[in-house]
């Protein structure tokens, strides 16, 4: 199911917000345990985390038709 417009339903933005959220935190733990990480690689994560945490808010903001 999808919203007015074409975009994707609350639930696949859930979905996709805990995905991204979840790498992010896995890299994030990876970094402080002193295992090899890549910093452009955790700006990105960090970044897709980010963006659709910001996508689900505005899905849930009042005055989305769902």
């Amino acid at each position: 199911m999808t919203l007015p417009g074409g975009g994707p339903s609350l639930d696949e933005l859930l979905v996709e917000a805990r995905y991204h959220r979840d790498r992010y935190a896995l890299y994030r733990a990876r970094a402080l345990t002193g295992k090899p990480t890549n910093p452009t690689r955790m700006r990105e994560l960090e970044l897709a985390a980010t963006r659709s945490e910001e996508r689900l808010r505005a899905a849930q903001a009042p005055g989305v038709t769902r």
